[in-house]
C-alpha cells in the first residue's frame, strides 16, 4: 500500500522502516526527513525525484542505506548533494542528466553502485576515500586520480579527488 503525506509518496520497504517512492512538491531546497510518521526513511525508490524542474540542493539524512534507480535523473539544477554515512548502494543512473551537479562526496559505507550513476561531465569530480570500494569503482568506469587545489582544506584532508579521464 501507498501512502502520501502530502510531500512524499511511501511505502512500508522492511518490517519497521519505510521507502520514497515520490516527491510531490517542486522546491528548490529539499532536506528529507530521517522519520516520516514515526518510522525511518531507509531507502529512496526509483525516480522519486527525477525531473524536479526547481531542485537545487538535497540532504539526505543518516539510516538512509540505498538511493535507487534514476532518483535524481535530469533534474538538471541539482547542483549540491549531501549524502549520508549511512549510504550503501548508489543504482544506475541517480544522477543521469544532472549537469549542474559538479561535486559528489562519497561516504565511506558506500559498497555497491549502478551502471553509470554520476553525471557524464568533464568538469565533475567525486570526492572518495583512497583505496575504497568507491574509488576502485570510480577507476573501472572511466576516473582517475587528481589534483585539484579546491579541495586543499581540513575537511578533504583523508579523501582523494577523481574527475573522468578525458583522454581518448
Amino acid at each position: 500500500m501507498v501512502y502520501d503525506n502530502g510531500v512524499y509518496q511511501y511505502i512500508f520497504h522492511r518490517e519497521n522502516d519505510l521507502e520514497i517512492r515520490k516527491y510531490l512538491k517542486d522546491e528548490d531546497e529539499v532536506v528529507i526527513p530521517g522519520e516520516i510518521d514515526g518510522y525511518p526513511v531507509a531507502s529512496i525508490a526509483m525516480n522519486a525525484f527525477s525531473m524536479c524542474g526547481s531542485l537545487t540542493k538535497v540532504w539526505i539524512p543518516e539510516g538512509v542505506y540505498h538511493i535507487g534507480v534514476s532518483v535524481f535523473g535530469h533534474c538538471g539544477r541539482l547542483n549540491y548533494v549531501s549524502l549520508p554515512e549511512s549510504l550503501e548502494i548508489i543504482s544506475f543512473y541517480v544522477f543521469k542528466g544532472c549537469d549542474s551537479l559538479k561535486e559528489l562526496v562519497i561516504p565511506k559505507n558506500v559498497k555497491e553502485f549502478g551502471l553509470s550513476p554520476f553525471p557524464n561531465d568533464p568538469d565533475f569530480r567525486l570526492i572518495v576515500i583512497p583505496d575504497s570500494p568507491a574509488e576502485k569503482f570510480a577507476l573501472r568506469t572511466g576516473f582517475e586520480r587528481v589534483r585539484d587545489d579546491r579541495y586543499n582544506s581540513p575537511e578533504y584532508q583523508d579523501r582523494i579527488v577523481m574527475a573522468r579521464n578525458t583522454v581518448s
